[in-house]
């Protein structure tokens, strides 16, 4: 009797041990990675700054003798991506990027017969260092389609304008001017968008998004003056899957 339950007992020892440490390690699925997926990317961007009444305020102020004007200019964005996927169709993405944010700005004087007299015309460069936390749905089967909404945290590194003037229509001079301390250092915005990927292989895809930021903060706030900037930006990245 006795026998038999050593016999017994070291055969479940055994088997239990072959069991736990005996199979092949390419029969166990791999440990899930946090960061499944990695993207480098870079684009346009479009930036439409929101003087938020400055001009009809200049306006007003000077009893209709000056005019100030705004208008969008091109700037980039480029940057990587690293991505955690929660389930098939969801995951979550912290972008790290370099952006360049453009604007144009123009001051038109009129002189006592309505005419142009003088005109400041200046190109605003902002450089910003962007983070921002986007979690993305893919709404198809395939993992195409997909969409995306989150908010993005951006810190000033640099700022120039370059300016000219004019008086009577007749170039007086230009200057480019450091305009770092002229802005808030840091920015908020919440950004959507939609985007698509392309298979390449296995492991690489190419993706192409169009996606929308609205300034949550002011990138000016000097009295009366107050500006946002918001942009439509268009960027192809390339994705690795590991």
């Amino acid at each position: 009797m006795k026998s038999l339950f050593f016999k017994t007992y070291f055969a479940v020892f055994f088997l239990t041990t072959y069991t736990l440490f005996g199979q092949s390690s390419e029969n166990l699925p791999e440990p899930k990675r946090f960061i499944d997926k990695v993207e480098a990317f870079g684009g346009v961007a479009l930036d439409f700054p929101n003087d938020k009444g400055w001009d009809t305020f200049i306006s007003n102020s000077s009893n209709g003798k000056t005019i100030y004007e705004s208008k969008e200019k091109t700037g980039y964005i480029i940057g990587i991506i690293l991505i955690h996927s929660l389930k098939k169709r969801f995951e979550i993405q912290g972008r790290f990027s370099l952006e360049q944010r453009k604007y144009f700005e123009s001051y038109v004087t009129l002189d006592s017969y309505g005419q142009p007299y003088s005109k400041s015309i200046a190109d605003q460069k902002n450089n910003y260092i962007t983070f921002s936390l986007v979690p993305t749905y893919f709404l198809l089967k395939s993992n195409r389609l997909h969409l995306f909404s989150g908010l993005s945290y951006s810190y000033l590194t640099k700022s120039l304008a370059f300016g000219e003037t004019y008086v009577n229509g007749q170039y007086v001079g230009s200057a480019c001017i450091d305009t770092i301390d002229g802005f808030e250092k840091q920015v908020v915005d919440a950004l959507a968008g939609v985007g698509y990927f392309f298979s390449l292989s296995e492991k690489f895809s190419c993706v192409i998004r169009i996606q929308g930021n609205y300034g949550l903060s002011n990138s000016i706030m000097q009295n009366n003056y107050r500006l946002t900037v918001n942009s439509l930006s268009l960027a192809l990245a390339i994705r690795y899957s590991r």
